[in-house]
């Protein structure tokens, strides 16, 4: 039979035949011992995973019989088109791959006792199956995927990062504007007040400014070789021999206190207007105490013993706060007790205290203080100074000196050299005054 029949036949464009490989000298066979025509055998399409075969007839299935065979003559079970006997015979099969490419329909006449057979061979590559690349490309885009996501985590975390560093910077550059700002307020404050200072005295003394630079305060900074100045009628060279106007200008008491003033006496007040301007708060640390010692509202420690005086070594508290750098200032209530004894210790010591039973060392290498006994300061070089109620502490690490000021009298009581560094904790021993040691704000 030729491709004309075939297409005839079977319903099946040339091109198509050719594409599955079709030929019809070889892989269809036509039986026409009746007569009626051969079955027809149509490709209905894709189903599943293989490809649905059709077997028409034009006779009726109450006057023959539809057979599928495999390639090797076995009978398949095949789905009648129609269940009507008075509908025409047909049946279908779905082929799947591995089941074998050749597959025949024989039409059987029952009363004839003729058969008619049409067979087609499809070749294995045209049955729909799975592309061995898919798996490949399921896990590539799997693993793109994941990517994609790790990513996109990576950036919000990134971005978190950077929005916290942003806040951050914003955070420390507010606090030094504020900062700025206050150092410029206490600036101002100091210069006012310095201000105030000089045009109180300039007022009480109009030739303030001869003063100065007799005194080596001028913009020179040193004493004329020579220099002719009236001072209330009364003429002098080099020196002051005389202001007899003085003695006999009628002031208070305040003003001759205030004209009284030496620059020496200025120059210790501005020491110690600088000092107060670092003034840092402090709080008494319970737990690093001796037994013996009581704590008042965080601020004021006594002595439990009346003989605390005498006792060596001595009892001492330690302040929460230290220091390990930079100028700090505190002021403390002393009274008119005696036996006190006040300073800053190294970190290490205070360590050891705490260990050893809160008491002082009588090696004194990181230990510097100063204390007040039977009338007199402990300080190495001697010092002819009044008991003062409120002493006024300076520890500045950057010029490496503790000084200790006379807070009501606005003056140095004395200057030690610091030759330990670290991180430094003001301590106080109360000695046997009842009201103890007080921190108090400064100013107050």
């Amino acid at each position: 039979m030729d491709f004309l029949s075939l297409e005839k036949t079977l319903r099946i464009p040339r091109e198509l035949l050719e594409f599955f490989g079709i030929r019809a000298s070889k892989l269809l066979h036509w039986g026409n011992s009746g007569n009626f025509h051969g079955p027809l055998l149509v490709l209905d399409g894709l189903e599943d995973s293989g490809i649905r075969l059709k077997c028409l007839s034009e006779r009726l299935f109450s006057e023959v019989q539809v057979l599928w065979m495999d390639g090797k003559g076995r009978n398949i079970t095949g789905n009648p088109l129609s269940t009507d006997t008075a509908g025409n015979a047909g049946s279908s099969i779905v082929l799947t791959p591995g089941s074998g490419n050749a597959v025949s329909c024989r039409i059987i006449d029952s009363l004839g006792k003729t058969s008619t057979e049409s067979s087609i061979v499809i070749a294995e590559s045209f049955f729909p199956a799975i592309s061995p690349w898919l798996p490949a490309f399921v896990m590539i885009l799997l693993f793109g995927i994941f990517l994609v996501l790790a990513a996109v985590y990576k950036l919000r975390i990134n971005k978190k990062a950077m929005d916290r560093e942003k806040n951050a910077q914003k955070q420390i550059q507010e606090d030094i504007e504020d900062l700025k700002m206050e150092l410029e307020e206490v600036q101002e404050k100091f210069q006012k007040e310095n201000q105030e200072m000089e045009s109180k005295i300039g007022e009480k003394i109009p030739q303030l400014g001869e003063f100065r630079e007799f005194w080596g305060f001028g913009a020179q900074g040193k004493k004329k070789k020579k220099q002719q100045n009236t001072l209330g009628g009364v003429t002098h060279l080099g020196q002051v021999t005389q202001v007899p106007h003085l003695a006999q200008m009628p002031l208070s008491q305040q003003d001759s206190d205030e004209i009284s003033l030496l620059p020496e006496q200025i120059q210790a007040q501005l020491e110690f207007r600088r000092a107060q301007s670092n003034a840092v708060p402090l709080t008494l640390d319970e737990l690093c105490k001796h037994p013996e010692l009581s704590l008042r509202d965080q601020s004021r420690v006594v002595s439990c013993s009346a003989t605390s005086e005498q006792l060596h070594p001595k009892p001492v508290i330690v302040s929460k706060e230290s220091f390990s750098q930079g100028k700090h200032y505190w002021e403390v209530e002393v009274g008119a007790g005696s036996g006190w004894e006040l300073g800053v210790l190294a970190e290490e010591i205070r360590d050891s205290l705490q260990n050893g039973g809160m008491v002082l060392p009588q090696e004194r290498e990181q230990v510097l203080s100063l204390g007040y006994s039977r009338g007199e300061f402990s300080i190495p070089r001697g010092c002819n100074c009044r008991p003062c109620p409120v002493l006024g502490v300076f520890l500045d690490q950057e010029s490496h000196n503790l000084s200790f000021f006379d807070v009501e009298g606005k003056s140095l009581l004395a200057s030690l050299p610091l030759r330990f560094s670290g991180n430094l904790f003001p301590f106080f021993s109360p000695g046997s005054n009842e009201k103890g040691l007080g921190i108090r704000s400064v100013g107050g």
